[in-house]
């Protein structure tokens, strides 16, 4: 309200619910070389998927070793947080560098 009119009015709905910024362990459904990505199944309607540049390797590996299919596999675990909301046909996007946002947390 400003001077006593209402100048914004927004109702949240189910349906608008966000899941950027959660953590969840999925696992690995599937890696796809040619895209440099993997979908994961985190427990929602669609697989999120991760980029190989949000992957993380480990400090040895440099160089054109760097590839998804050599740090992820088929069925494996993998702690990551959702970075982008799932849009139409497309599941979440991921990254397994997590971050922890807070007042008290630095």
């Amino acid at each position: 309200m400003e001077e006593g009119e209402l100048v914004e009015h927004y109702v949240a709905s189910q349906q608008d619910h966000s899941i950027v910024g959660n953590i969840y362990i999925g696992r690995v459904q599937n890696v796809l070389p040619g895209m440099e990505a993997a979908f994961i199944n985190i427990g929602e309607e669609r697989n999120a998927v991760i980029y190989a540049g949000e992957v993380t390797f480990s400090e040895d590996v440099e160089g054109p070793s760097r590839r998804i299919e050599k740090v992820l596999k088929s069925g494996q675990p993998i702690l990551a947080q959702v970075t982008k909301d799932p849009m139409g046909s497309k599941g979440a996007r991921l990254s397994a560098e997590i971050s922890l946002a807070g007042r008290y947390v630095v």
